[in-house]
Formats: C-alpha cells, sequence, structure tokens
C-alpha cells in the first residue's frame, strides 16, 4: 500500500511540476511581442478587372524599445466546406518604410507568405510607416447573383494590440451590390461600421481598439459576371508542376539523364568490369590478361574439388561479390567438418508446441592454421564458455558480424581475388548515387518558391536538378555493379562455376564418390553456399551411397541423408537468422465572421 501511496505522490509531484512549466511557457510566449503598438493599419484595395486584387497596406507601428522592423503574415492556403485545401497566387509589388524603399525577406512555409521588412544591421524605435503593395489572385467567388469579395484585413495573428483599423475597397466601375464587416476574435460575428461610398467604392472601420488575436474582416458583395474569378490550380505546388511538366524542362532532364547514363556506362566500363585471362582455348599456352569484353566465352568444366583450397565463405564473396549470413553459417558447419566445433540438434516441446535449438561445442583448440574470419567467428562464439545455443547469440552476436565479414573481404583481397574491399566499393558510388539524389530534390523542392512560370533560365535549372536526381537513383543502383574481379579470380570463378557443376549435379559424376569416403561431408559446406544441399542428398540417394553418422553432429533421431540434410539447412537458416537477430524496441453576412474569408494571418516585430 505503502508503495502504491509513494507513485501516485510522484505523479502529483509530476503534474504540478509539468503544469507550473506550461504555465511559464505560456505567459512568457503571451509576452514574447511586447515593447511596441500598431497606431493605425489602414487598407487600400483594388478589385481589377482581370480578376486580380491589388492591396496596398499602411501599418503605422510605434516602438518603445528598439526593434529592427516588422513581420507580415498574410495566408495563402485556405479550406473549402469539404475540408480540402486550395491555394492562392500572392506577389509582392513594393515594401516601404516611412516613405523609402526598404530591405525585406520574403519566404513562405506551408501555408503562410511571410514579409519580414527591416535591417538586420539597424535597431529603430519611436513612429514608423510601413506600406506593403501585393497582388492577390484566387479569392474572388460567385455566389446566386452576385460575386464577393470576403477579406480578413488585418489577420488575427498579431500579438500586440491596433489601436485604430480602416479599410477602403474600389471594384473599379463594377457595381457594389451589399457590404459587412466583422471585428473581434476567429469566428465572432461582432459588427464594424461600413458604407458604400459610391457605386463602386466602399469604407470600412473598426469601432474601437483590436486586443491582441483580434482582427477584422470585410464582405463586399458586387454585380456578377463583370469582373472574371480567377481560380488558382489547388496545390502548393501547381505553379512549380507546370514548369517540371514543360517541355522545355524535361527535355533538359531527358538530356542530363541520357548524358548521367553515359557516364555511369563508361564508369563501369572502365572501373566495373572484371579482368580476365583471354585464352583460345583451356590449353593454350598464348594468353593475355585484359578488361573481359561483353559476351565473352568462358569454358566452364567440373571441377572435383575447391579451387585453390577456397573455403566456403570466399566461394560466396567471389560469387556474389558480397558476404552474407549464409557464408558464415557454411563457415560453422566447414569447421564442425574440420573437427573444430560439434554441432548438437536440441528438440524442445512445450505442450502441443515444438521447436529446435542448435548447440555449439568447442570440441579443439585451434592455432595459425585457421584463417583470420575463422578464428574470429570461433572466438567470438566461445567467448564465454565452450558450449553456446544459438538461441543465446540471438539478441547479441549481431554486433560482431560486420567485423567477421571484414575480415572475409580482406582474406579475398589478400588472395588476389578483387582489387578492393567489394563492400567499400559498393558503399561508396551507392552513397555518391545517394547524396546526388537528394541535393539535387532538396534543391529542387527549394527551387519551388523561387522560379516563376515561363523562365527559361527557371524551366532549364528545374530540369537539370530533376535528371539529377534521376541520375542519383540509377546511379546508386548501378553501384552493385561497380566491384570488380582481378583476373586471377576471374579465372578462379569460372572454376567455382566447374566446382558447383560438380557438387550439384552429383549423379553425373558418381566415380569421384565411390573413390574418396568422405566426399559428401566435404563438400557439404559448399552444397550450402550453392544452394544445393536437398539436391545434393538426393543424389546420394539414388547412388545408394550412405555416409556414415557424422561425428560432429548429434541429430534428435536416428540419421538418414535426407534427413540430416534438412537439419543443415535449418541449422543454415536458424544460425543466419540468429547472427542478425538485434533485440525489439517499442514505444509507446449574416453568415460570415471576424477571421473568416481570405487575407489574414497577422504579423509581429523583430
Amino acid at each position: 500500500m505503502s508503495d502504491k501511496l509513494s507513485v501516485i505522490t510522484k505523479n502529483i509531484i509530476k503534474i504540478i511540476f509539468l503544469s507550473c512549466l506550461l504555465f511559464f511557457v505560456f505567459n512568457s510566449s503571451a509576452n514574447a511581442d511586447s515593447g511596441w503598438v500598431i497606431n493605425n493599419f489602414d487598407s487600400s484595395i483594388s478589385i481589377e478587372k482581370d480578376g486580380t486584387v491589388f492591396i496596398t497596406e499602411k501599418i503605422l507601428a510605434d516602438f518603445a524599445t528598439n526593434k529592427h522592423g516588422i513581420i507580415r503574415e498574410i495566408p495563402y492556403v485556405y479550406s473549402n466546406e469539404d475540408g480540402s485545401n486550395f491555394y492562392t497566387k500572392f506577389e509582392i509589388v513594393n515594401v516601404e518604410m516611412d516613405g523609402n524603399s526598404m530591405i525585406y525577406e520574403n519566404y513562405k512555409d506551408y501555408s503562410n507568405q511571410f514579409i519580414k521588412i527591416g535591417d538586420a544591421d539597424k535597431l529603430i524605435s519611436g513612429e514608423h510607416e510601413y506600406l506593403i503593395s501585393y497582388i492577390v489572385t484566387g479569392v474572388l467567388k460567385s455566389y446566386n447573383g452576385f460575386d464577393e469579395f470576403y477579406w480578413n484585413a488585418t489577420g488575427e495573428k498579431w500579438d500586440i494590440p491596433i489601436l485604430n483599423t480602416s479599410a477602403n475597397i474600389k471594384t473599379n466601375g463594377v457595381k457594389i451590390i451589399q457590404t459587412d464587416c466583422y471585428e473581434g476574435y476567429r469566428n465572432e460575428q461582432g459588427g464594424c461600421f461600413n458604407e458604400k461610398k459610391s457605386g463602386d467604392n466602399a469604407f470600412f472601420k473598426a469601432k474601437g481598439t483590436l486586443s491582441p488575436g483580434q482582427g477584422m474582416t470585410i464582405v463586399v458583395g458586387f454585380e456578377q459576371g463583370m469582373i472574371p474569378i480567377l481560380k488558382n490550380d489547388s496545390t502548393l505546388f501547381s505553379s512549380f508542376r507546370n514548369i517540371l511538366l514543360s517541355r522545355i524542362t524535361q527535355f533538359s532532364a531527358l538530356v542530363l539523364i541520357l548524358a548521367g547514363i553515359f557516364i555511369l556506362i563508361i564508369n563501369w566500363w572502365l572501373k566495373g568490369r572484371d579482368q580476365w585471362i583471354k585464352r583460345k582455348s583451356i590449353h593454350d599456352p598464348d594468353q593475355k590478361e585484359e578488361i573481359m569484353p561483353l559476351g565473352a566465352n568462358e569454358p566452364i568444366y567440373a571441377e572435383y574439388e575447391s579451387p585453390k583450397g577456397l573455403k566456403p565463405a570466399e566461394i560466396g564473396v567471389l560469387l556474389k561479390e558480397r558476404v552474407d549470413n549464409l557464408d558464415i553459417s557454411a563457415t560453422i558447419v566447414d569447421l564442425a567438418v574440420r573437427g573444430y566445433i560439434k554441432i548438437e540438434e536440441v528438440k524442445k516441446e512445450v505442450f502441443i508446441f515444438s521447436s529446435t535449438d542448435y548447440v555449439l561445442k568447442k570440441t579443439k583448440d585451434y592455432g595459425n592454421e585457421l584463417l583470420n574470419y575463422e578464428k574470429k567467428l570461433l572466438g567470438d562464439i566461445f567467448e564465454k564458455k565452450d558450449e553456446m545455443a544459438l538461441s543465446e547469440l540471438s539478441g547479441t552476436f549481431y554486433k560482431k558480424i560486420k567485423k567477421i565479414k571484414d575480415f572475409i573481404y580482406e582474406e579475398s583481397i589478400s588472395k588476389n581475388l578483387f582489387y578492393k574491399n567489394p563492400e567499400k566499393v559498393r558503399t561508396k558510388y551507392a552513397w555518391i548515387g545517394v547524396a546526388i539524389t537528394i541535393i539535387s530534390f532538396v534543391l529542387l523542392f527549394a527551387s519551388n518558391f523561387v522560379i516563376s512560370e515561363n523562365s527559361l533560365f527557371g524551366e532549364i535549372i528545374s530540369g537539370i536538378l530533376l535528371g539529377f536526381f534521376v541520375v542519383g537513383i540509377i546511379g546508386a543502383i548501378f553501384s552493385k555493379f561497380m566491384p570488380k574481379r582481378t583476373a586471377y579470380g576471374r579465372e578462379l570463378l569460372r572454376k567455382v562455376k566447374g566446382y558447383k557443376l560438380f557438387v550439384s549435379g552429383t549423379e553425373k559424376y558418381r566415380q569421384p564418390f565411390f573413390e574418396k569416403e568422405n566426399t559428401f561431408m566435404e563438400v557439404l559446406p559448399y552444397a550450402i553456399i550453392f544452394g544445393v544441399t536437398k539436391k545434393l542428398s538426393e543424389a546420394m540417394k539414388v547412388m545408394g551411397l550412405k555416409p556414415a553418422d557424422p561425428v560432429w553432429f548429434s541429430g534428435s533421431s536416428a540419421f538418414n541423408i535426407g534427413a540430416f540434410a534438412s537439419s543443415m539447412n535449418n541449422f543454415s537458416n536458424s544460425f543466419s537468422a540468429s547472427i542478425s537477430s538485434a533485440p525489439s524496441s517499442s514505444g509507446i453576412g449574416g453568415g460570415g465572421s471576424s477571421g473568416g474569408g481570405f487575407g489574414g494571418g497577422g504579423g509581429s516585430s523583430w
């Protein structure tokens, strides 16, 4: 009971602490933009006959403390009644302070346009008048009997009060039918002063000071069909999409992609193709080492033993140009065949369910007769004790696999099979491709905010970036073809393929099996590498050969070659899964209102 009480007390303390923290955070953010006020916010709006809307805002700011200037925030993403988004077009025409052109920064996020006005190297105070002129497209709507301009003139995201707010609107000869005005917090329907000054002119004014978080919204209904209702494509990247779909962009991209593919092929042609020993026949004394030509014919003949005594893992990397867990599990079987370890199959039954585990037992010490990766493998498995179940390796051994694989790669290089580590070569070219893809994607995405439609230079640049993006992806794919075998390695690969013929096609080569008693056990690790274990055991049955019970393997049932082959496959799969398994982790108008319509946003100082 006392333990439960202690837990409850701790939770209460945490809640109090978090509540205090949130209070201070919100309290500090609420007062984050103090030290200034807007004395007057006046908007002059002209609905043009081409359907665009020209807006000039005069913002009279009074700074009690030193500031650099103001930031005006205006949305360009809005919601339809069905919840979908649509987008308007926003274009800055002019920015001034106190009647003079002013330094400003124009940038976007995913829904708002920001105009940051001021000099980062200069502080100002006192009263200053800012003039911001811009054109918006896609903010007019059509209803039954009239067209409408519904505009949040100030926005409600200002953290300081606006003492006086007004707006004047002209429709340039088109008759205004009705007007309305709202002020207050978002979705409030408090009315503000509005009047039609003439047939195509209306004036709006807030009744009093707008507090932080309040705004003024105006509505003008005018004669229908006199002004085109322009619609921006309802996608954030509509203009950019048009740029990407332009013929110039696509042609530029195609040219770069073709050039990139050509360069990749040339690079592979010079650096990725294997060397080989050119000869007219297998016994031709006039042999010449050169880059292997396309379509070259390599005669393959059955080999009855591993060429140059290559171990299973070395044959695996020579075949695939990579080391995988199958190579390591075949190495374990090879070490068992050679007498260094014993594998014991253990059946576990719980109620009606059963599972199989394997126990590895160290049977003798080793010295310099083993290769570095073999010593590393045995040393890591039997690091703590001389018996280790595969289930004990799961979740821990995966950390040691990379080093073992590195040793196998080093062995393949020391035996002159490859010029360089195949994995490092592959990774190098893959990362180059990934880097090109990421950089070109970021630049392509960023260019959406700066490149305008119908810009020849912009379309060419977009095409080049798009081309680099595609070439980067292709280059990353090409990376797997870049490891290069030496002529000696290529010659051994030819013999390895011949050895595979012997191991997988055993019935054709019965004599060697009859001549050598333990051939089945010797070739078993290689059969695992070649993926022909089952085929090998079936061929042994057909030949009537019955290998002696292996002293290095203890099964859960009496030995027969079919069951034994199945056990070896199961062991190989279980070992591969265990050594790569990482521990899992989890984690737990009447209808209008203030803040409605287009426009809005707000701003701040900086």
